[in-house]
């Protein structure tokens, strides 16, 4: 797969078979829609008392920075911020377990960014919102909500007899449970005014609709900076001096500039006559096309990040782009041919393929005005932890080892940082070290309750040949996995494998019982929270 279909893929949801039955998780991106919802309850934090706190205790203090992160003048406190993220864990149908912790914090701090960002853009377009617009938007939620729930009027009727209730006084009970707070109605109600303006500003040809419909024949180089980062070439491996004295690892901002000057030479070296398939062959770093001489077949418009799309589409057969920033690396694209898709039938509906390219350019309007707001924005991270995930996004991953171990130092209760350092630094083959960070996080209060914190533990101790110490770890990621959820499958699946490996046949049946439970259970229809 071509590494700039990857987002793609994000947006798909995840299915398994099982038995029968195909069972979809849901999208990666789940998580999201949760943080959205706590973070239209912000302004109301004041309502909660917030998330249980036991004190540290024989020196154990938390020693953290007062704010999370600032957007331009506003400020994101932690207090706020960590209750926000106790509201996203209560509301999600399965317990989070520590593994996802990463992405729940860094979707909800996501979240915190855009719903600032919109709210200041909406007052810059002088957006409003009139008391009787947040009063027709509560009685269509609440007539949605009833019509939901009760599709037949004769289920209705027979619910509010058995509770001696008027229609009336359910719909304002209802209102007022569920809609009685006005401010995130307020906020939903203005961010899609703005997104209505933005959308509505879009405006496509005839032409322009013909054009949506070029297919080109590219072919393309990819350079990266992470490839500076973490060298793995032969050439790149170091000399018995470098080794006696090895060098400072580069900073993201090193490595980028490195990845563009490399990415400049091979244009020129394209320029001055150099055959461009070779040159993918050996330089570029895109998994799915390098074996190809960057060949990425034929491409049409909405399979690729913005950047890379209005690129390829400028170009004429046999013409090379300039170097290509995404936020993949450093591109250089050739297109080979062009041609015409149109569909047979375009005159005769020519208006319905209008309006579904209408429909993407909107979607695209409003998707690159959220993205400017943010790069214009000057956004601060104050928090180590999230400071590193960013990092972690571009591939530096020494520089984020450090900032987790600081948070892990300044906060005996951060169990998500501890948890992906150990993950570093079993990538980096420091088995021990990644031992000692889990086996801290199971001697926690949460950790302790983890299967995928024992399982992971597990194996690491199995990789250090310490089978008992192995067994007694999935032994209780078995236990703490029992409750019959799509999330426990997967652990119960490597359980099995692993309890083969160490030959424990009692073990292994006990997973196999487990597993057919499961798929009979599913079999039948039953649902189970975290589908």
């Amino acid at each position: 797969m071509s590494i700039m279909r990857l987002r793609k893929v994000f947006n798909r949801p995840v299915r398994i078979q099982v038995g029968k039955r195909s069972i979809s998780l849901g999208s990666p991106l789940v998580a999201i829609f949760w943080a959205i919802v706590v973070i239209f309850v912000v302004g109301a934090y004041s309502m909660f008392s917030g998330p249980p706190r036991t004190r540290p205790t024989g020196g154990e203090e938390r020693n953290v920075t007062k704010l999370v992160a600032q957007v331009d003048k506003y400020k994101i406190a932690r207090r706020d911020f960590e209750r926000s993220l106790y509201l996203v864990r209560k509301n999600q149908p399965t317990s989070v377990d520590i593994p996802q912790l990463r992405y729940l914090k860094t979707n909800l701090l996501q979240e915190i960014i855009n719903r600032h960002l919109l709210l200041e853009a909406v007052g810059a377009e002088d957006i409003k919102v009139s008391k009787q617009e947040i009063r027709q938007e509560q009685t269509r939620l609440v007539d949605a909500a009833i019509s939901g729930r009760f599709p037949d009027q004769k289920d209705l009727r027979s619910y509010l007899q058995r509770h001696q209730l008027s229609y009336e006084q359910y719909r304002n009970q209802l209102l007022e449970d569920r809609y009685g707070n006005e401010e995130p109605l307020r906020e939903q109600l203005l961010t899609q005014k703005l997104e209505d303006l933005v959308r509505g500003q879009v405006q496509v040809t005839d032409e322009q609709v013909k054009e949506e419909y070029t297919e080109v024949k590219a072919r393309h180089i990819l350079v990266t900076p992470e490839s500076f980062l973490h060298p793995t070439s032969a050439e790149d491996q170091p000399s018995a001096e470098a080794k006696a004295n090895p060098p400072q690892p580069l900073t993201q901002e090193q490595a980028t500039a490195k990845a563009q000057q490399k990415a400049q030479q091979l244009l020129q070296q394209i320029k001055q006559g150099a055959d461009f398939a070779e040159l993918a062959k050996e330089h570029s770093e895109d998994p799915g096309s390098a074996e190809s001489g960057g060949d990425l077949d034929w491409i049409r418009r909405g399979q690729m990040v913005k950047e890379f799309e209005d690129a390829v589409f400028s170009l004429q057969p046999e013409q090379v782009s300039e170097v290509v920033k995404t936020d993949f690396g450093f591109h250089i694209i050739k297109v080979e041919a062009r041609r015409s898709s149109l569909p047979e039938d375009f005159e005769e509906n020519k208006e319905a393929y209008k309006q579904q390219v209408v429909s993407r350019h909107q979607h695209q309007a409003w998707q690159q005005y959220q993205h400017n707001l943010e790069k214009q924005a000057n956004i601060e991270l104050f928090d180590p932890e999230l400071r590193a995930y960013k990092l972690l996004e571009k591939a530096n991953q020494a520089e984020a080892m450090g900032l987790l171990t600081e948070a892990v130092n300044n906060d005996p209760f951060n169990m998500s940082a501890r948890y992906e350092l150990a993950q570093l630094y079993r990538e980096a083959g420091e088995t021990s070290t990644a031992v000692k960070y889990l086996r801290q996080i199971t001697e926690s209060s949460e950790g302790a309750h983890s299967p995928q914190i024992h399982l992971g533990l597990g194996e690491l101790l199995q990789e250090q040949g310490l089978a008992e110490e192995a067994l007694a770890e999935f032994k209780s990621a078995s236990d703490w996995a029992s409750a019959p959820q799509y999330g426990n499958y997967f652990i119960h699946m490597r359980l099995k494998q692993m309890f083969e490996d160490l030959k424990q046949p009692d073990l292994v049946k006990q997973e196999e019982e487990w597993l057919a439970a499961f798929t009979e259970q599913q079999e039948q229809g039953l649902s189970f929270p975290g589908g």
